[in-house]
């Protein structure tokens, strides 16, 4: 509600001394106009009421008459007054929408920019809806829309619906997230909040008894297998505001309403289609149910995002307790060798006593896994191989912490003040190498006492980091700390690691990378086709170059710039016109290319083709790659089209065609290039360089290695000369 002093240059008329010819009436009653229109911001009303009634300076009685020089009756006063009432509104806009940490603004305080209407029935369910065309869902949205925009309207910095229309979504699906909202509802009021499309963590007038609403609002009303009301009823009287922090893990969900836990880590129904699970991603939507409403102070901070979700990402920490972790077992045992040598009595009975320290020493506490800074690591219940891992943590002062990977140390946590230890330059480097880097590139870590989020990828014994979206660790081997003349375990659990200080971790997710057994073979179709096989999955036969820095390794030709891997690997023979298949396998960031038609011994790019091999999701690329260097593109000369990539650690197949001018690229079943490179470098290249090798009829095909590691099978072709 805006500022009440709409009345105030009466009331300063009516106290003035001056009585007539006061200076500062217009002045002021420009500032007062202004003020006027300033929303109330959280907080705000005890301080400007203060204001409303604030004595004068000796603290007796309010002031009553305009001085000469320090009163109202002055127009620079009132000039003041007016260019402080216009920084307030201007402030009072950009904290409007100013966001916590770590979240985002889903309202902008002002207009209805990201959101949309819900479609009518019986397309406000999403499995419906998910049968309708492209051009009916566009009109049905132009319908929704346009009911959106003459039943919700942006009133004092508050979305607020009219009780006429139908209910405000989310342009964007979500995965798992938290989301904080302020709402307020009128007499006999009903609404609710849907999540991933589906009802709904309920609000209504808790007055309502005929219909239950006595309980409180913030209950999964929905659920009939598990509950459905919260835990108690906090609900403000009506016309005040509320405000629901809301978590939403998998199929779980917490909420608090003013700060009151209500709804605990309980399984959300799939209202639309009882006999399935809640969908993994949907739109948020604000209900509408026939009453006046207003929401504000929007914010989500996605926990897992909905491309992250359909990579395969399961979550480790429930959010609510221990589930799916163990204590680890004190020394010798924490080191894995020593533990293997245990008999199965022992090994349990050492557990047992691991999980009581456990216990005693790890909570959670508002959704953290916390430590308490007196017992022992925590780890997961399961083993793993290879992986991508998220996690968020936060440390106090003089923090010190890791992440054990398969059961060996670490990835570094630390607070980076601590200079006579070396913490100085930085969380996430491999702190136990002594071969190979232990350090990370930059310094990335956030201040003491905010959360940061490790996203680490382990395949064989490489391990690349990312700190709050900086590359620190790339692609680098994992010593074994244990035993130093091996190298680590191929599989293992992780541990968050204590080391006699305050912990906090959460959103703490996992990606499984499979380990295929390597295939180096024709299929029978392609046996008929007359495809040839280029690898054999055992030695360098049929190809020429840097066989040294391609290796052999488990059926897999392995670019390994610790071998010297970054120079160029040809076949033997020459290709025209063929059809070229292989599969390979991205570290993050990695940069390798596959020549076409190309001499030996020269840049392929300019003197044959060279179609590119990239991990472009990495960071190390962010803000200056080109669209002709994304993964498939022809250098320099056709861009490709961009999200085909499987997640780094899988492997993805390809397939190129070159007949004449025509280069066509299939990236795991979707056609990413298909161009004619004469019309395409015609008057020029996009990168504006020569390219004398498009000109080219014939050459080799090989890998284009630029010192990143990953892995080449099952290579074939099939000459169409």
């Amino acid at each position: 509600m805006p500022w009440v002093l709409r009345g105030s240059v009466a009331n300063h008329r009516a106290t003035c001394g001056a009585r007539r010819g006061c200076g500062a009436l217009p002045v002021v009653g420009a500032a007062l106009t202004a003020f006027a229109q300033v929303p109330i911001l959280p907080g705000l009303e005890n301080t400007l009421a203060t204001a409303r009634s604030h004595p004068s300076e000796k603290g007796k009685r309010p002031m009553r008459r305009c001085r000469t020089t320090t009163g109202f009756r002055s127009p620079a006063f009132a000039l003041t007054l007016l260019i402080a009432s216009t920084t307030l509104l201007a402030g009072a806009a950009s904290a409007a929408v100013q966001a916590p940490e770590g979240f985002t603004a889903l309202f902008n305080g002002t207009d209805l920019a990201g959101w949309k209407g819900l479609l009518k029935g019986p397309y406000d369910n999403p499995a419906k809806r998910a049968k309708l065309s492209a051009d009916e869902l566009a009109k049905l949205q132009k319908q929704a829309d346009e009911n959106m925009r003459a039943h919700w309207k942006v009133v004092d910095g508050a979305l607020t619906f009219d009780g006429k229309g139908h209910s405000l979504c989310t342009a964007k699906d979500y995965g798992d997230f938290e989301m904080l909202v302020d709402w307020k509802i009128q007499d006999g009021g009903d609404s609710g909040i849907y999540l991933r499309g589906a009802p709904q963590v309920q609000i209504w007038d808790t007055s309502r008894t005929n219909v239950g609403a006595q309980v409180g609002s913030g209950g999964l009303y929905n659920n009939k297998k598990n509950p459905s009301k919260p835990l108690k009823k906090v609900d403000k009287p009506i016309g005040q505001w509320n405000t629901f922090r809301i978590i939403m893990v998998g199929q779980r969900v917490t909420v608090y309403l003013n700060g009151e836990l209500v709804v605990d880590n309980v399984l959300m129904e799939n209202y639309w289609e009882r006999n399935k699970p809640i969908y993994p991603t949907g739109q948020i939507e604000l209900q509408s149910h026939g009453s006046v409403l207003q929401f504000r102070n929007v914010f989500i901070r996605e926990i897992l995002t909905a491309k992250e979700k359909e990579a395969g990402f399961v979550p480790l920490f429930n959010g609510a307790d221990l589930a799916g972790w163990k204590g680890l077992l004190k020394g010798p045992y924490d080191n894995p060798a020593k533990r293997a040598t245990l008999s199965a009595d022992e090994l349990a009975m050492l557990q047992k006593q691991a999980d009581e320290n456990m216990r005693a020493h790890w909570k959670v506490v508002d959704g953290a896994l916390t430590f308490d800074g007196k017992g022992h690591s925590l780890c997961t219940a399961k083993d793993y191989g290879d992986f991508e891992m998220l996690v968020d943590w936060k440390i106090q002062d003089g923090g010190d912490s890791g992440i054990y990977l398969r059961g060996a140390p670490q990835v570094q946590i630390w607070d980076t003040s601590r200079t006579n230890v070396g913490a100085q330059v930085g969380s996430g480097g491999l702190y136990n190498n002594k071969k190979n880097p232990s350090k990370p590139k930059k310094k990335a870590d956030k201040p003491i006492g905010q959360w940061n989020t490790f996203r680490i990828t382990m395949i064989g014994e490489r391990v690349t980091v990312i700190l709050n979206g900086a590359l620190i660790v790339d692609n680098v081997i994992m010593e074994n700390y244990w035993e130093r003349d091996k190298p680590i375990y191929p599989t293992g659990q992780i541990e968050l690691q204590s080391h006699g200080s305050v912990l906090q971790f959460r959103n703490v997710f996992i990606r499984e990378i499979p380990r295929e057994k390597p295939k180096n073979e024709l299929t029978r179709k392609e046996q008929r086709e007359g495809f040839v096989q280029l690898f054999n999955g055992k030695d360098h036969t049929g190809w020429v170059g840097n066989t040294q820095g391609y290796a052999v390794r488990d059926g897999v030709l392995v670019c390994d710039p610790a071998a010297g891997g970054g120079g160029n690997l040809y076949t033997a023979d020459e290709y025209g016109d063929f059809i070229f298949r292989f599969e390979f396998r991205l570290t993050p960031g990695a940069n390798n290319g596959l020549g076409i038609r190309t001499p030996l011994n020269v840049n392929a790019a300019y003197q044959g083709m060279e179609l590119q091999i990239l991990d472009n999701t990495s960071p190390r690329y962010t803000g200056w790659l080109k669209d002709y260097q994304h993964h498939g593109s022809i250098y320099g000369v056709v861009p490709a089209k961009t999200g085909y990539l499987k997640p780094v650690g899988e492997w993805n197949y390809e397939e190129v065609t070159a007949k004449g001018k025509q280069i066509t690229i299939k990236l795991n079943g979707a056609t990413i290039v298909d161009a004619d490179i004469e019309k395409a470098s015609t008057p020029k290249t996009l990168d504006g360089q020569k390219h004398p090798g498009l000109e080219r009829a014939k050459g080799h095909i090989g890998f284009c290695g630029h010192g990143d590691y990953l892995e080449f099978r099952n290579i074939r072709v099939k000459s169409l000369d």
